[in-house]
């Protein structure tokens, strides 16, 4: 997309106009993805060409400079660390849907720091954030706003964004087998932005692993009889 429908497009979903040249200094900062030259330099009707995604950051980045976030900086330098988290965040993610390895996902909890505060009800208010306490706010903010944008919702209305693995039913080979897979992000009402993870099962993944526990407790009764 060229710079004119990159910012119509931001127009639609902002409600302000942000300038080119605001565009272009986020992506010098590397905040956003770059543009890229199109046709051959010095020949007329050259134009830049920005990746589909630069839409998503870029309405995060201006919700993360134009939000009044708690105890937070939105300087480059602490934005481009939050953006770090985030990119590894679903970078994790994607590997996950790539391999379906369970243990993956141990990936994520290696993004969280353990903090002392007094948000944690937990014996002496300690917890794990991730990125720790400055930087959380912000990665928080980025995730949910991603996740806004993809799902067509209010990007300056709060909400909970839960990421969602569940283990299904898979027949192959003529087997039913218990798979973990992700199923994608759903929103919950909160007073403020804020991710979390669920791990569970289908309907139909559940009745299997009780009938499968059912069975070994049976074979154990009858090897103990």
């Amino acid at each position: 997309m060229d710079t004119d429908e990159l910012v119509s497009r931001l127009r639609t979903i902002l409600g302000i106009e942000i300038p080119k040249g605001t565009l272009r200094r986020w992506a010098f900062e590397n905040l956003i993805p770059s543009s890229k030259p199109k046709g051959q330099k010095g020949t007329r009707g050259r134009f830049v060409s920005w990746p589909q995604d630069t839409v998503e950051q870029a309405v995060a980045v201006y919700v993360l400079r134009h939000t009044k976030i708690p105890w937070a900086k939105t300087t480059r330098e602490p934005l481009l660390a939050a953006k770090s988290v985030v990119d590894r965040f679903y970078a994790v993610i994607s590997d996950f849907c790539e391999t379906e390895i369970p243990n993956v996902l141990r990936k994520l909890d290696e993004l969280l720091e353990p903090v002392e505060s007094s948000f944690f009800a937990a014996p002496e208010g300690k917890g794990y954030m991730y990125g720790g306490v400055t930087l959380n706010p912000l990665i928080v903010t980025w995730i949910t706003t991603l996740e806004k944008v993809r799902h067509n919702r209010p990007v300056f209305g709060p909400a909970k964004v839960v990421f969602n693995w569940n283990w299904h039913v898979v027949h192959e080979g003529g087997e039913d087998l218990l798979k973990m897979k992700y199923d994608g992000v759903s929103f919950e009402p909160s007073d403020g932005d804020t991710i979390s993870r669920h791990r569970g099962h289908t309907p139909e993944a559940l009745k299997k692993r009780r009938e499968r526990l059912l069975d070994r407790g049976s074979e154990q009764s009858r090897l103990i009889g």
